[in-house]
């Protein structure tokens, strides 16, 4: 009866404190994403109340969960309260954006990449069709952080049968001799292969959008593992 009891009063303590801080998860991810949670907060006023470091404010009036911390880059640790009734619907929103965008950011920073450093990819292609597909791969690797590639993977057209012929190219990446393949070659026979998804083969555009998608997927896996970023270096002997 003892230990029936302990644990009763161990979930019972569980309850209150997920009560008080309201929903893990949304926090887990919140912490992860902490700009793009701040800016969330600030753009729905009607479910969350931010307190900033040094502001003399208090818990505002009416039906008001939290407070609830996050540290958010150049702004410190941010105090918030979240409306009953308003915020848990908003939380399930907020993890939804970040289940379709993974860890891109907002939709401004995006809009922001798109306005800027839009990337001319027939550009890249032309300037490296005649050079080793490694050698692409580390000018995108090592010329763009992680996110920057991200949004360029975004930005690309979406082509359905495009994660089918990475998933049939991926095997190829673990010799050396995939990566001294020349560009120009690579794209054909990645266009011979889509037959089998497509029924044809595809137009320039198609063809160029499905070569830069496998392209920057390698690169992304570059940019984050350097054992592969050291692999491809020595495939192409740089």
């Amino acid at each position: 009866m003892e230990w029936i009891l302990i644990i009763g009063i161990v979930l019972i303590s569980i309850y209150c404190y997920i009560k008080k801080t309201g929903n893990l998860s949304f926090w887990n991810i919140a912490n992860k994403h902490p700009s793009w949670a701040h800016d969330y907060f600030i753009e729905h006023p009607d479910g969350w109340y931010v307190i900033y470091p040094g502001e003399n404010k208090g818990k505002p009036a009416g039906d008001w969960r939290g407070p609830f911390f996050i540290t958010v880059p150049e702004i410190g640790r941010i105090k918030v309260y979240g409306k009953t009734g308003v915020y848990e619907l908003q939380q399930k929103e907020f993890k939804g954006q970040i289940e379709v965008y993974g860890a891109i950011r907002n939709a401004k920073a995006y809009s922001d990449y798109k306005n800027k450093e839009k990337i001319a990819f027939k550009d890249v292609y032309e300037q490296y069709k005649f050079r080793t597909i490694g050698e692409l791969v580390l000018f995108y690797a090592t010329s763009y952080s992680h996110e920057t590639l991200n949004y360029m993977f975004l930005d690309l057209p979406k082509l359905s049968y495009c994660e089918s012929l990475i998933d049939d190219i991926n095997e190829n990446a673990y010799t050396e001799s995939f990566w001294m393949r020349e560009c120009y070659g690579s794209k054909y026979h990645m266009n011979v292969d889509a037959i089998k998804y497509t029924g044809r083969l595809l137009n320039d555009e198609d063809s160029l959008g499905a070569f830069n998608a496998i392209v920057l997927n390698f690169a992304i896996g570059a940019a984050r593992q350097p054992a592969m970023m050291k692999f491809i270096k020595r495939a192409i002997k740089q």
